[in-house]
């Protein structure tokens, strides 16, 4: 029985140790007509949000959205993008309207189907690499101040050693 329990630690230890890190997809999305003001190129982790125009939580957050969105862009290094997906065209540009600056339209569910977003919002932090290093969903919601932001970002996403 000893044994049996060593080579079970042995294997679940090996397998955690062996596994490839999964990696955020390299997908060229189309961006609505606004301004992308929180870029992700060439920042050490890049925070991205995927929502859907169907889902009244990601409509209810959307002002906690904007306001996690205000608060990284005064972030050296960390970078932030929305993406709209999961719907018709039509309505995945009306919600992009909604925002202040830019969004990324997932027209065709790429994005989604490659991350396998199965609900929504969903939260995800990668690396300069796009080794990805966060993943929840749900939002935060009546997130008032920066403590409460940067609070969140810490202890969800991973954000600690990043934020300033």
């Amino acid at each position: 029985m000893r044994t049996l329990i060593i080579c079970a630690i042995v294997f679940l230890v090996a397998f955690f140790l062996m596994r490839k890190p999964v990696e955020a997809p390299n997908i060229a999305l189309a961006m609505n007509e606004a301004e992308d003001t929180t870029s992700c190129e060439g920042a050490d982790r890049c925070v991205t949000v995927y929502v859907a125009p169907w889902c009244s939580v990601c409509k209810r957050a959307m002002p906690t959205i904007e306001k996690i969105r205000e608060f990284i862009s005064d972030q050296d290094g960390v970078g932030f993008q929305i993406i709209v997906g999961k719907d018709e065209a039509a309505a995945i540009d009306s919600m992009a309207k909604l925002y202040s600056a830019g969004v990324y339209l997932d027209y065709q569910d790429e994005f989604a189907g490659a991350m396998r977003i199965s609900s929504v919002p969903t939260w995800i932090v990668w690396d300069r690499e796009r080794i990805i290093v966060s993943r929840i969903s749900g939002v935060p919601m009546g997130l008032s101040g920066d403590a409460q932001i940067r609070m969140f970002l810490e202890q969800n996403l991973a954000l600690g050693g990043y934020l300033l």
